[in-house]
């Protein structure tokens, strides 16, 4: 679509490419929100961090990928035809409104992730319980989820079996049949908590995809503070926590635009791109030493997403680490050696040799079997590369 605009809804965060000539109209999202489209990008997102995580979603082959865009807007063009247009005001964008305080703080941004707090007593609002971004907390994907609560672990009587669904992280359901595709009341029909008081017996929903599994993505405890009890939510997926942020009025703070810096930090860094779960399966198998520069995780693809980290490739500035099941092998760059390609059905079997050590043989996506003999060969070493990886 020449001249088109991106607009983003402001609650799943879905967003649709539409003409110029629809600013000022109003739109409902698939999600069923309704917003008024801007010229403006609701989220500097749009523009420096539409990226999704490696392995993130299986329609995505890139190592740093990108942010799906919905062409056809049809269930916003509906909503815009039965609702009367408005003139943007001069300068381009409707006049601003008054400055709100955001509902959480931003406290800091560190390598476990965005570090929120609020007073207890919000948890009374449901614009703040229902904030959450409509995405995966763990890859940010937002197809196939399910609901899953915050749990106040330290409102818990002791011994509570709770804390046992808690610990296995059991979804209360998924999310397309709880919502009613946007039904403004879902969040009431959600189950309270039990054997906790007010207002911590409150539903507190995030989403996890079918495909990953949620450790410490979402970490929420108490603290005493003199101004009286305070929440504090730890988001890993800063991407998320600027979604979540956003929600809660943060947008136009220097708090946020510093989440955004961060996150622009963090997409540099191949490493702390993934998940924390992925990071923690992988440090099992593979040391990856202070000098040495990380360069990419190539997973196994005979394993889940649920998987991801336990089965791979391991690409550093100094060796080549491979863990299959029991099996593992390490390759010096500086000795070189030989991989062999093999397209099959639908990946790609990949062989790596190298004098004196065992070969090496797994199963990659062949866009991931191309960007590993893509890093291979900027190292400059002698890497003879043999076969292709997919059928032409």
């Amino acid at each position: 679509m020449p001249h088109s605009i991106v607009v983003r809804c402001p609650n799943c965060s879905q967003k649709y490419r539409l003409s110029p000539e629809k600013i000022g109209a109003r739109a409902r999202c698939k999600c069923g929100q309704r917003f008024t489209i801007t010229s403006e990008k609701p989220l500097d997102e749009e523009t420096a961090y539409g990226w999704v995580i490696q392995g993130a979603d299986p329609s995505s082959h890139s190592v740093m990928g990108g942010s799906s865009i919905t062409e056809s807007p049809a269930s916003v063009e509906r909503e815009e035809a039965a609702a009367p247009r408005r003139t943007p005001s001069r300068g381009g964008r409707p006049p601003a409104g008054p400055t709100r305080q955001p509902r959480v703080e931003l406290e800091l941004v560190d390598e476990l992730g965005a570090h929120f707090k609020f007073p207890a007593n919000l948890l009374g609002d449901e614009r703040l319980r229902d904030s959450f971004p409509k995405q995966c907390v763990c890859c940010g994907r937002g197809r196939r989820l399910n609901v899953h609560l915050i749990i106040w672990n330290e409102k818990l009587p002791a011994d509570d079996p709770l804390r046992v669904r808690e610990i296995n992280h059991q979804p209360i359901g998924r999310l397309q049949p709880l919502s009613g595709y946007g039904r403004a009341s879902w969040l009431r029909e959600l189950p309270k908590l039990k054997n906790l008081p007010e207002p911590f017996d409150l539903p507190f929903p995030f989403f996890v995809c079918s495909d990953c599994t949620v450790e410490d993505e979402i970490h929420a405890s108490l603290a005493a503070e003199p101004q009286g009890e305070h929440c504090l939510i730890r988001i890993t997926h800063l991407l998320i926590a600027a979604a979540f942020h956003r929600n809660n009025g943060g947008s136009d703070t220097p708090e946020h635009q510093h989440l955004l810096q961060e996150c622009e930090k963090l997409k540099k860094n191949r490493w702390l791109s993934l998940p924390t779960a992925v990071r923690r399966k992988i440090t099992q198998w593979c040391e990856i030493e202070d000098h040495e520069e990380f360069r990419g995780f190539f997973p196994d693809a005979d394993f889940s997403n649920a998987e991801l980290g336990k089965a791979g490739v391991v690409l550093t500035s100094k060796h080549l680490s491979f863990h299959k099941y029991s099996s593992s092998r390490e390759f010096s760059l500086s000795t070189g050696g030989r991989v062999y390609l093999r397209p099959e059905e639908k990946n790609t079997a990949l062989r790596i040799v190298q004098r004196g050590r065992k070969d090496a043989t797994l199963h990659l996506d062949p866009a991931m079997a191309d960007s590993l003999v893509s890093e291979l060969r900027r190292t400059g070493r002698q890497w003879n590369i043999t076969g292709r990886a997919r059928d032409y």
